[in-house]
């Protein structure tokens, strides 16, 4: 099974919340960056990333706490790219982010295999460039 297989299983085969979570790895510049700059947030940020990247059970993230991270001007990006409303789409993102991350490390790091196969799941859904 390939990982849009197993990402689409895990998020309900919901396309838009992949397209989403894409077009916010597209825009913080890959999974490392993304992944920086969550864990620059408060301990119970970092605290969270960290257990959705090793190979045990992940820790939510507050809405507060993902727009502290992202930053507002990216969230209204992806937001106005989508046409969701901002509210709407910090819930969703708060909401999926942790299994999406978990799917694209399955063995508890980020490795060349993660890139490859993030760019193969963008093309496939077609992700918008930002």
């Amino acid at each position: 099974m390939g990982l849009l297989d197993s990402l689409g299983q895990l998020l309900n085969n919901n396309g838009t919340i992949l397209k989403i979570l894409f077009m916010l790895l597209q825009q913080s510049g890959g999974l490392e960056n993304l992944l920086s700059k969550l864990q620059r947030g408060n301990d119970s940020t970092k605290h969270a990333v960290g257990s959705w990247v090793s190979t045990g059970s992940n820790a939510q993230i507050t809405v507060p706490e993902l727009e502290s991270a992202l930053g507002s001007e990216n969230i209204d990006q992806v937001a106005d790219q989508t046409g969701m409303e901002r509210n709407e789409l910090l819930s969703l993102v708060a909401q999926n982010l942790p299994q999406f991350i978990d799917q694209l490390t399955p063995d508890g790091s980020v490795n060349h295999n993660s890139h490859a196969l993030v760019s193969q799941a963008q093309e496939k859904l077609d992700v918008p460039r930002l």
